[in-house]
């Protein structure tokens, strides 16, 4: 089922761009809370695209990312608590999975009042700074339990703030061949001057086991 949510209560701004136009290849994609580059690896399957920046604190995830993806055009930002927004580039997509632990039911489940559950609001700057025309967020289900749906909806009042209709939905990915029993809920922003909406995918009923992409005769003792 999509949803699609716009605070009837709230002042909607007005986005002023040139750029409504169909964007030229390759698109311009920022990550943030990037990992070892799990969005771009998805893209890079469906689109042609750019890396312009990633957003990253951990020095071993930095490594993964640089060792699997073209880093030579990319910015890259540790702390983005820290962030100077004057340095972002200009792009079409920004993916942001903010750290869980304090919305996770086995997190310390402090909301936004916890250090890792205000970061969300940086990369909600980073947005405001650069109004990408496609935002995806990802993050664990139990933000839309009632313990936290009222944060949940916080950032999405904060997205139509800023120019955006939001769809979301929690999606499994084992329902998607992943071998894999993982529940998050999705939010896909397109900016309003962009004539364009969202329908989630359904699931493809491809199962698979672990064994499935497992190599024959491949020793995973260090893996």
């Amino acid at each position: 089922m999509k949803n699609l949510i716009t605070p009837p209560e709230t002042k909607q701004i007005q986005v002023v761009s040139a750029d409504t136009n169909t964007p030229t290849l390759p698109l311009r994609v920022g990550t943030a809370f990037t990992g070892i580059g799990a969005f771009e690896l998805a893209m890079s399957n469906i689109i042609k695209y750019k890396s312009e920046f990633i957003i990253e604190w951990d020095s071993k995830a930095q490594q993964t990312f640089k060792a699997n993806f073209d880093t030579t055009a990319t910015k890259i930002f540790s702390d983005i608590t820290k962030l100077n927004l004057d340095e972002i580039p200009d792009i079409d997509i920004f993916c942001m999975t903010p750290p869980c632990t304090d919305f996770s039911s086995a997190g310390l489940r402090h909301g936004f009042n916890g250090t890792s559950g205000r970061l969300v609001f940086d990369a909600l700057k980073v947005i405001e700074r650069v109004s990408p025309r496609l935002v995806v967020y990802e993050n664990v289900d139990s933000m839309v339990n009632k313990n936290f749906i009222s944060s949940f909806e916080n950032i999405l009042k904060i997205l139509f703030d800023l120019g955006y209709k939001t769809y979301w939905k929690t999606l499994n990915s084992k329902d998607f061949g992943v071998p894999q029993n993982r529940e998050r809920v999705y939010i896909v922003a397109i900016r309003n001057d962009i004539n364009q909406s969202f329908e989630f995918p359904t699931p493809n009923n491809t199962k698979k086991s672990i064994n499935d992409i497992m190599i024959p005769g491949t020793d995973y003792t260090n893996y």
